[in-house]
């Protein structure tokens, strides 16, 4: 299987980013801090739901944010050439009790594509 793009949006700190590898080999280096190993683990976490960094309270959310949807889409080419396209969705669910006025953040949810 080979990765041939991946988009980011709101992970971990990176509000937009769209990489094209087009199934070649990619090195990706850079200063400390500008998301090197974030790009790793969406990958990791965009096919087994797990970081490849192991942290035991992993979440794709960007720190301080509410109300954003924090989204890691990547298209495979498989080994018979056919393509396709794997999404993850990480976003706040906010519910309103009856009774009270305003919603308030009751947890969140994540959507398979």
């Amino acid at each position: 299987m080979k990765l041939l793009s991946l988009n980011l949006q709101n992970f971990r700190g990176i509000k937009s980013l769209n990489i094209n590898f087009e199934g070649k080999s990619a090195n990706i280096y850079g200063a400390n801090g500008i998301g090197k190993t974030t790009i790793a683990n969406s990958i990791s976490y965009l096919l087994t739901g797990q970081p490849l960094t192991n942290e035991k309270d992993f979440s794709p959310k960007t720190s301080d944010t509410h109300n954003l949807h924090h989204i890691v889409n990547g298209v495979f080419e498989l080994d018979n050439g056919e393509q396709i396209s794997l999404s993850k969705d990480y976003y706040e669910v906010y519910r309103q009790k009856k009774g009270e006025l305003a919603e308030k953040l009751s947890g969140h949810t994540t959507d398979h594509y």
